[in-house]
């Protein structure tokens, strides 16, 4: 997801394609599961990690909201107003981040300082009513992340864990690189 500087809403839309990813993910080897008991086993105990792992729970939650809710699991940080003397000048360091607006008054300027982060928020699964934190945790240890690109990173190195451990599951020439798997066009 890091590529470089991004607008909050770019952040955002990146945030959703990678929950829309991970639960390709989770589709594709819930299917692939199928083809016998110990992949089924496995798919058993993988399914009942991601219920278990807040991490892996609320990117699964994410997603549902995200795609069927009426809510967001990302939220902009709140812009903030103020007047000041029309003599204030807006610092280099601050530009883009500030506006002044002019609203007739003779003294003074309003002065906005605009969003500069997105930050995940808890979920509300809309059928249920289950709340879902923002996770502190993941595989049992404790989580210091602090933007979604972090979140997206761990739980992307999770994914491809998992990935791995599937396709060990497989005959040694059935074996396809992850990367494979999750090619747009392929079953």
């Amino acid at each position: 997801m890091r590529n470089g500087p991004r607008s909050l809403d770019s952040m955002m839309r990146d945030w959703r394609a990678f929950l829309e990813a991970a639960d390709d993910v989770f589709a594709k080897l819930q299917k692939g599961a199928q083809k016998n008991d110990a992949s089924q086993k496995w798919w058993g105990k993988l399914k009942q990690l991601r219920k278990d792992d807040p991490l892996l729970s609320y990117i699964h939650h994410a997603r549902r909201i995200e795609k069927h809710g009426l809510t967001f699991s990302t939220q902009m940080s709140a812009p903030a107003i103020e007047l000041v003397d029309r003599t204030y000048a807006i610092p280099q360091e601050r530009r883009g981040k500030e506006l002044l607006i002019d609203i007739g008054h003779p003294g003074k300027l309003v002065k906005t300082v605009l969003p500069t982060s997105v930050g995940l928020v808890p979920v509300v699964d809309d059928q249920y009513g289950d709340v879902f934190p923002v996770p502190k945790t993941h595989m049992g240890k404790p989580l210091t992340p602090t933007t979604i690109d972090d979140f997206a990173e761990l739980a992307l190195n999770t994914l491809e864990e998992i990935i791995n451990e599937a396709r060990d599951l497989l005959p040694p020439e059935q074996r396809t690189p992850w990367r494979d798997i999750l090619t747009p066009g392929r079953t």
